[in-house]
């Protein structure tokens, strides 16, 4: 899934990127070895996820390319149009408000900028367990909606399966009208 979300965000020099829900930091790292260039930000709900990252990623923090934060994503701790590109890999089952998750999002990306969403489809978390504690289920069409209610543009989806992973979506959408 990061692989696959790595492909969708498609990196530029230079740019600004925010990763949410980092978990151990292994999107980070392959964001900011293979563009060295770009500065990468990250933001997960657990303190536990924010020490481990510091510490694995320790090198990219005193160089200064990466910044991390512990916080939520109904409220990003970021200025408006902070971020070229945000991305974000199964968190969206726990989001407590998608509507005013995907209001920050839009906030605090660039005009033209990208967000993408990378989930297990629903049918795959329906057989887990698990999904019984507090976890909301989406499918493609869903999410392609709730983006488009909610400001985004040019969305794309791109659906994988994969042995260990299932069904999944990539879906990537543009924010293309300037903040008011």
């Amino acid at each position: 899934m990061n692989h696959a979300t790595l492909q969708q965000l498609s990196p530029q020099p230079g740019e600004n990127i925010l990763e949410i829900g980092f978990g151990g930091g292994y999107l980070l790292r392959q964001l900011l070895q293979s563009h060295p260039h770009s500065l990468v930000s990250g933001l997960d709900v657990s303190a536990d996820m924010v020490e481990l990252a510091s510490k694995r990623l320790r090198p990219y923090l005193i160089n200064g390319s990466l910044h991390l934060k512990q916080g939520c994503i109904e409220q990003l701790p970021y200025r408006n149009a902070n971020f070229d590109k945000i991305c974000t890999v199964n968190t969206l089952y726990f989001w407590s408000d998608p509507a005013k998750a995907l209001a920050e999002c839009h906030r605090t990306l660039r005009k033209n900028g990208i967000l993408v969403l990378c989930f297990n489809d629903k049918t795959e978390l329906a057989k887990w367990p698990g999904h019984r504690f507090g976890f909301q289920l989406y499918d493609k069409v869903e999410i392609g909606l709730l983006l488009e209610k909610h400001g985004f543009k040019t969305i794309k989806i791109e659906s994988f399966h994969d042995p260990k992973q299932g069904k999944f979506h990539c879906l990537s959408a543009r924010r293309e009208k300037v903040f008011n």
